[in-house]
């Protein structure tokens, strides 16, 4: 694959392979397997640190604490998906 060389007065841009904008991460194929992987991996980890901090085993509990803790980190791509989907 040819990358033409861009620069700025002079000093040449270093090429990368992923990129991350609005907080959202893309490779440079605009691939979000790399976002996807890193929100995932962040869910999981918050959602077994809930799991051992809590000593009930009460479900409305649970479901009470990864609504507050978890579902936020899933819920913010949708929703930024979804103002992009207005836009268009």
């Amino acid at each position: 694959m040819f990358t033409f060389p861009y620069a700025i007065n002079n000093q040449v841009l270093p090429v990368i392979d992923h990129a991350t904008d609005l907080g959202v991460m893309y490779d440079n194929h605009l691939s979000f397997v790399l976002h996807i992987n890193k929100t995932v991996n962040k869910a999981s980890q918050r959602a077994n640190l809930t799991l051992r901090c809590l000593t009930t085993r009460d479900p409305l509990v649970s479901i009470k604490a990864f609504n507050t803790f978890v579902r936020p980190l899933l819920d913010m791509p949708r929703l930024f998906g979804a103002r992009l989907l207005k836009c268009a």
